[in-house]
């Protein structure tokens, strides 16, 4: 049999040891960076907050909730593909590539270009008739009850398909205005009291298909109430010109109002 000599077993042992330490071992590329998508309308684009914008007619905005949570979470990589105006089938069609199975994090708002909303409070802000911005209310609401389940379930279908292991946050909408004596002069109380029963009936559709697909709603009600249109310190636009700022969060309302409910549902 041949044995090997003093100096060769040495030699056989640094190989062994160079190859098998984890200390001599060289350093592969780092973990990719987690997958953050920011779908949705003009609420998640950050219309109307104040910081520099991008995305041409999509108007994302450097203060967008989206943004500002990616930039304390630089572990994230954002894509930030809200756009201002999106109904919830723009949002299917046009921003659902974006999504991938190695997302991670999901955030959307959608719902409120569906029901015509930007279309009534145009009509209760211009037009004096009470009437004229009470029927505008009414039709917001009926359809939230009747158009927007059918278009919501099949967008958070398509969310889940693409991008099974996501975690989704579904965020809901503020109501703009105070109701009682004191409120906003901008509407009468009953023109008021409406505009919010049918935010409130949007958000109870929204909440209801957000959570038979198993997403998570983030009401974000609790944190802008006090802060709607008009208040002393408020949180939303009111009418403002150009007037597609108007009834939009504000720098505050997108910080403390859209982010603060992120940051409070991630824990």
């Amino acid at each position: 049999m041949r044995l090997f000599r003093p100096r060769a077993v040495a030699a056989l042992a640094l190989i062994l040891t160079l190859v098998v330490d984890p200390a001599c071992a060289v350093a592969g590329p780092g973990p990719a960076p987690l997958r953050y998508v920011a779908l949705g309308d003009s609420y998640s684009a950050g219309v109307g907050s104040g910081g520099s914008e991008s995305g041409g007619s999509c108007r994302r905005n450097t203060n967008a909730y989206p943004v500002r949570w990616a930039k304390a979470h630089p572990d994230y990589h954002l894509v930030h593909i809200a756009c201002s105006g999106a109904g919830v089938e723009s949002v299917r069609r046009t921003q659902l590539p974006s999504l991938t199975p190695a997302t991670t994090l999901v955030t959307v708002t959608a719902g409120g270009n569906d029901i015509g909303f930007a279309d009534t409070m145009t009509v209760c802000v211009v037009d004096p008739r009470p009437a004229s911005c009470l029927a505008g209310a009414a039709r917001g609401s009926k359809l939230a009850r009747t158009v927007l389940p059918g278009r919501l379930r099949q967008l958070y279908r398509e969310i889940r398909s693409r991008a099974p292991e996501t975690s989704v946050l579904v965020f809901g909408y503020p109501r703009f205005f105070r109701t009682g004596r004191l409120g906003c002069r901008l509407l009468t109380t009953g023109e008021r009291e409406a505009v919010n029963d049918t935010i409130d009936v949007l958000n109870r559709v929204i909440e209801a298909e957000a959570t038979a697909a198993g997403f998570r709603y983030v009401d974000v009600r609790p944190a802008f109430a006090g802060h709607g249109a008009c208040a002393a310190t408020p949180w939303l636009n009111a009418v403002t010109f150009p007037p597609n700022n108007s009834f939009h969060p504000n720098d505050a309302g997108q910080r403390e109002g859209y982010l603060a409910a992120m940051n409070a549902a991630l824990g």
